[in-house]
């Protein structure tokens, strides 16, 4: 098997192992998100009847929201000392 097929191989079987993992917590993801949904909308809702465009509003909550994962990304990786010393090189 050359080294390219070898690669490919492996690369379908890293991406079937995040997809049973990702499975099975699909639910519990979902539902979170659902309920940070419901949040935006009002966000969003309370914005607009300020006066606020939705374009505005979408730009904003986007810049947050990518900020506050970033956060909450740090936090764990502070709170977990970098338990994956792999987790940056990827």
């Amino acid at each position: 098997m050359s080294a390219a097929a070898k690669q490919r191989y492996r690369e379908k079987w890293m991406v079937q192992q995040v997809e049973e993992v990702f499975d099975s917590l699909e639910y519990r993801l979902f539902e979170k998100l659902e309920a940070a949904d419901h949040i935006v909308a009002q966000i969003t809702a309370e914005a607009s009847a300020s006066g606020v465009t939705k374009e505005v509003a979408r730009e904003y909550i986007y810049a947050r929201l990518v900020d506050m994962i970033d956060q909450i990304a740090e936090r764990r990786e502070e709170r977990d000392g970098r338990k994956n010393p792999r987790a940056k090189a990827n």
